[in-house]
């Protein structure tokens, strides 16, 4: 118990060093620089978006994500509704029919569908799918926030 109140002490310690050194980077980081991070995850407020919104590219967009680790559910959201989007998450699972599926798929703007956490059969429907109700796929080769990130930016463009 001694032995390890002792690297709790060191940890804290560790923490606070790691601490002061990030406010001192921040403090000589430009104001630009400070900025652009909270401007990135702002939302627009208005009822039309325009070029010059920090969120313009996802303004109000519905993106369903299909499959992915349930676990990444809540970073799935945070990401999607910090940039101005609407988030709906379906777990890829279709439980003898893709009707719920279809159902969040008829509302959705985006879809993106991570291969390596789904069946074949729930890619083979969400391609299916795409394709009957003409919305944009991205089928992703990973599931992580960086592979959602750039299929979000490429749809954009």
């Amino acid at each position: 118990l001694g032995r390890r109140e002792q690297e709790m002490e060191v940890l804290r310690i560790r923490c606070r060093e790691l601490e002061s050194e990030q406010e001192r980077l921040l403090e000589k980081s430009s104001p630009a620089q400070g900025a652009l991070p909270q401007a990135a995850g702002m939302a627009c407020a208005s009822e039309t978006c325009s070029p010059e919104c920090p969120s313009f590219d996802l303004c109000r967009k519905r993106v369903l994500i299909v499959g992915g680790l349930s676990r990444m559910e809540e970073s799935y959201r945070s990401f999607v509704e910090g940039r101005g989007g609407i988030f709906e998450y379906h777990d890829g699972r279709l439980h003898g029919g893709g009707k719920r599926l279809e159902n969040s798929f008829k509302r959705a703007d985006v879809v993106l569908c991570p291969v390596n956490c789904n069946s074949h059969g729930a890619c083979l429907l969400v391609k299916s799918l795409g394709k009957k109700h003409k919305k944009p796929v991205h089928m992703l080769p990973g599931f992580g926030l960086s592979t959602v990130s750039r299929a979000m930016a490429e749809n954009a463009n």
